[in-house]
């Protein structure tokens, strides 16, 4: 399934069947009911944070370096095989 869906990723996007704000709300509702709700903040280490400031201040993770380009995605793709061809 999840080949499908990286597979599809940009048919479903350029041709405007993809409802960003749907798809967001859906995994939202599906994380809160398996794992619970995000607290707002939380104490770590003597100091209490909301998620946001967790992420820079203390694991100080750049977000640039976690982006992939599509063409590293088709990439990857290439290398597995497809569903259903055991």
């Amino acid at each position: 399934m999840w080949y499908w869906c990286l597979k599809n990723y940009g048919l479903i996007k350029n041709t405007n069947a993809w409802d960003e704000a749907q798809v967001v709300s859906t995994v939202k509702n599906i994380m809160n009911h398996y794992m619970g709700v995000p607290p707002e903040s939380f104490p770590w280490k003597g100091t209490r944070y909301t998620q946001k400031e967790f992420l820079f201040s203390y694991l100080k993770l750049q977000m640039m370096d976690f982006l992939v380009h599509k063409d590293a995605i088709r990439d990857m793709l290439e290398k597995f095989p497809k569903e259903g061809n055991d």
